[in-house]
């Protein structure tokens, strides 16, 4: 798990380098701001040009010096040696902005040079001393809202770990033959599935306690398919069961649904894991479950539980009724 931001702040070591480097930041623009009277002389369209050119630099830089700084940071309080740069190139290609940022200040630079602006040694100087001079301001006051946890392989993430588990220990199993299973069920129970696919439900806020039935007044539990049973983990024959619910509005329709129970987890360390780190784990499991399923009999929906005014059963209708499904499937 990445290092927790606020130990980068509580570190006096690392405020003792911000400040260096801020304070060596400031001492270069001092000594060179006589750079700003030239580039402040809105007489010269030019010098706008420069301008512009500057300011499009300095946003740049100084996201990627900040990133580079936490990163570094973070290598330094867990006592680790990776590619801090190669970490950064991953961040970048991660975050558009920061790629189109990049484009947008080499037209700046191209349009410099085609209109006869002259960028010396200084001119640079005080780019970069400026951007150095942000980017410590931004580890010291505004970090928190820097994804750290991007610096993380898929392969390393919690998240990501447990697809690989639910999916040995239960999806494998419970999707071999889930249609012939389905088939029985409507056939006892004289009723049609709206999909013949087993339903994975993915709530944003990672909320998995409890079943579908309590997560809304027009979704109602049926019953279930035909059990598996399963010799795992000491327990002999473990029975693994799929539930098969009734939404009642605006038409009656069944579907064999679940969530999937790691994401509990992660709703119940929601008090003790940073945001940006749970959401991280929480789309590494996602991603890696979806595609360790990608051969199967199921759909993976990701449901917004905490923004969507959307109630459960009506976004279900949507996703699935008349075919049009936008999730995995086979």
């Amino acid at each position: 798990m990445p290092i927790v931001r606020s130990s980068i702040r509580k570190s006096s070591l690392c405020s003792v380098i911000l400040f260096i480097i801020f304070c060596s930041a400031v001492f270069v623009l001092c000594i060179n701001n006589e750079i700003f009277s030239q580039v402040l002389d809105f007489r010269d369209r030019r010098s706008l040009l420069l301008l512009c050119f500057g300011v499009v630099t300095i946003i740049s830089l100084s996201s990627i010096i900040s990133v580079l700084l936490l990163f570094g940071f973070e290598d330094f309080l867990n006592g680790k040696n990776s590619n801090v740069f190669k970490r950064v190139c991953e961040y970048m290609m991660a975050h558009e902005y920061l790629c189109i940022s990049v484009c947008v200040d080499v037209v700046c630079y191209i349009s410099c040079i085609y209109v006869g602006l002259q960028l010396n040694l200084t001119h640079f100087l005080v780019i970069i001393s400026a951007s150095i001079l942000f980017a410590c301001i931004i580890v010291w006051t505004d970090y928190d809202d820097v994804d750290l946890s991007s610096s993380q392989n898929v392969e390393k993430s919690i998240g990501a770990t447990w697809a690989h588990g639910a999916y040995s220990a239960f999806y494998k199993k419970i999707l071999v033959d889930i249609t012939l299973r389905m088939s029985e069920f409507e056939e006892k129970n004289g009723i049609t599935l709206l999909v013949k696919k087993l339903v994975i439900i993915c709530p944003l806020s990672c909320n998995a306690n409890g079943s579908l039935d309590g997560k809304g007044g027009n979704i109602k539990c049926e019953g279930t398919l035909r059990g598996i049973q399963d010799d795992e983990g000491g327990n002999n024959n473990r029975h693994l069961k799929t539930n098969v619910y009734k939404l009642c509005e605006p038409f009656v329709s069944y579907i064999a649904a679940e969530i999937p129970s790691p994401l509990a987890t992660l709703y119940e360390m929601r008090d003790v894991m940073d945001a940006i780190v749970l959401e991280y784990h929480r789309k590494c499991f996602v991603e890696t479950l979806k595609d360790l399923l990608k051969s199967y009999q199921c759909i993976m929906l990701e449901y917004d539980d905490l923004n969507s005014p959307e109630p459960l059963h009506s976004f279900l209708l949507s996703k699935l009724q008349d075919g049009k499904i936008k999730s995995l499937s086979v």
